[in-house]
């Protein structure tokens, strides 16, 4: 079958980490491309969802007051709605 070459841009960064993540999972970065081409044709759809990864500090914080919480300390009946918990951890 003939075969064609994609030219992408993006950041140096951005394919610097793809590269070592792809290559510690055992795979090339274009085999990992070709993969995901290939079931995104087959599949009609794509099979990932884009979400909002929290940052390093908020993960610090959430990991923070589970501990809290599993210890008995600071546990707050203020807590009671998921806008009432984004503002919590803001402070």
């Amino acid at each position: 079958m003939p075969t064609t070459l994609i030219t992408l841009k993006l950041e140096q960064e951005l394919k610097d980490q793809a590269t070592q993540v792809a290559q510690s999972l055992g795979i090339p970065l274009a085999t990992f491309l070709k993969m995901s081409l290939k079931k995104l044709v087959q599949e009609q759809r794509i099979d990932f969802q884009l979400l909002d990864v929290p940052s390093v500090q908020t993960r610090e914080k959430w990991l923070k007051q589970l501990q809290e919480t599993r210890e008995g300390k600071k546990i707050s009946s203020e807590i009671n709605s998921i806008e009432a918990l984004a503002k919590n951890l803001e402070n």
